[in-house]
């Protein structure tokens, strides 16, 4: 299934910053696998805030497995050195998630493919260059 793939995917990645990567790039990717698919989740999601309050509990369970896994990522790579330390993981991860559901409700709405591919490079950037260490902290 799709978990298989995820864990086969980040198995591959030989850094913490590209597994990071990866799991932004697959989570958007869904988007594209079938929209049907996509709005039905962010129909969950949002209904469990409002008419559905039962949905509660399992979402924010999704959610908080989802930013685990970007945590430990992020956190292997303070412990690595690749990650820069004053970074607050959860903090991180919370923001990433959030973009993607707004990039992906975004697309959604207005099915542009192009939108969304300038949109996930420019998330991608903001990983990179938000969580790596730059040269100029190493050297102080």
């Amino acid at each position: 299934g799709i978990r298989d793939v995820a864990v086969t995917g980040v198995q591959t990645c030989a850094l913490p910053i590209s597994a990071i990567e990866w799991r932004v790039d697959a989570r958007l990717a869904s988007v594209d696998r079938s929209n049907s698919a996509t709005a039905a989740l962010h129909a969950i999601y949002t209904a469990s805030q409002s008419v559905m309050p039962e949905l509660r509990k399992p979402v924010a369970a999704f959610t908080d497995r989802w930013c685990a896994e970007l945590v430990a990522h992020m956190r292997e790579g303070q412990r690595s050195g690749e990650i820069a330390r004053d970074i607050d993981c959860a903090a991180e991860a919370r923001f990433l998630l959030a973009a993607m559901r707004g990039l992906m409700m975004q697309y959604l709405m207005d099915g542009s493919h192009r939108d969304l591919a300038n949109a996930k490079a420019i998330l991608l950037a903001h990983c990179r260059d938000r969580l790596a260490v730059a040269k100029a902290r190493k050297s102080t």
